[in-house]
Order: structure tokens, then C-alpha cells, then sequence
């Protein structure tokens, strides 16, 4: 009780309440659109999945962030990508 009125402890209360809120949006994230998870039955059931294109746009954000700096990793993707 003494500790929540000290006001030195209030940055790890905003740091711990910000941490736990990008952890909840990115778990929400990928529970509501996720090409993986799949909430239907009969999707469940079918061992392949055809659902190349909502792979990529689901992970279409991620080119730009991993494109800052060139590096073997990235140019071999791109060599795929053609």
C-alpha cells in the first residue's frame, strides 16, 4: 500500500501497462487474422492449406521494416520474390 503512492514507482506501472498492451494487440492480431488460425470446423479438418495470397497480405507490412539495411538475408528473398 505505502509503495503505490510513491510517485517513483509510476514509469514501471506505465512501462508494464504499455508492454501489456502491445502484447495484447499483437496476440489479438494474430488470433483475428492470421491466415493460421482458422475458427471453423471444416477448415480446421483440411490438412492443406490454399490460402497463399491472405499469407501475403497478412505479412505484407513486414517488407519495409525488413528492408532498412540490404544484407544476404533480404537479397535472397528478393531473388524469390521474382
Amino acid at each position: 500500500r505505502l509503495w503505490v503512492n510513491q510517485p517513483a514507482v509510476w514509469p514501471i506501472f506505465v512501462v508494464i501497462g504499455a508492454a501489456t498492451g502491445i502484447c495484447a494487440g499483437a496476440s489479438g492480431r494474430y488470433l483475428i487474422k492470421s491466415p493460421g488460425v482458422h475458427w471453423n470446423k471444416t477448415d480446421r479438418a483440411s490438412p492443406v492449406r490454399e490460402n497463399a495470397e491472405e499469407g501475403r497480405r497478412f505479412a505484407s507490412h513486414k517488407y519495409g521494416l525488413a528492408h532498412l539495411s540490404r544484407n544476404c538475408v533480404n537479397e535472397l528473398n528478393d531473388s524469390h520474390r521474382k
